[in-house]
């Protein structure tokens, strides 16, 4: 591959790991850090893998296209559930020189998730006026 190539010619390959895999399939535990090509085709199931398997708030930097780059390539949709899950950080700035643009997002772990939702429900008692929602909150 070119890039493992690029990566060791400028003496980076202990620090840099490139993997060809299917991101949906794939475990991310000993991954601080995730780049999402742009022509991934499953970038929410990718995302939604790193969040089942990742450390604690991995950066994930999602290539994207703005402009008429979407022409070439698909735009991340920002709106889905599974983004809206994930911490916006910041963006690359739209130059037309450059096809694609990276969005930085941090996304914690399903599991902290989990325990936040858990400790939520715990603290919030029941007022006793309604036997549908138990006044717990709904996400």
């Amino acid at each position: 591959m070119q890039s493992r190539s690029l990566i060791a010619k400028l003496g980076l390959s202990d620090k840099i790991s490139v993997v060809y895999a299917n991101g949906a399939d794939f475990d991310y535990k000993d991954y601080s850090s995730v780049v999402i090509a742009s022509l991934v085709p499953n970038k929410d199931e990718t995302i939604t893998r790193i969040r089942e398997t990742a450390q604690d708030d991995v950066l994930v930097a999602v290539r994207s296209a703005e402009r008429l780059h979407t022409l070439l390539y698909n735009p991340v949709d920002e709106q889905t559930q599974v983004m809206k899950q994930c911490d916006y950080v910041s963006k690359t700035d739209h130059d037309p020189r450059v096809i694609n643009t990276t969005l930085f997002y941090t996304a914690s772990p399903f599991a902290a998730s989990i325990k936040a939702v858990a400790a939520i429900a715990v603290e919030k008692k029941s007022c006793g006026n309604c036997n549908r929602c138990k006044c717990t909150p709904k996400f």
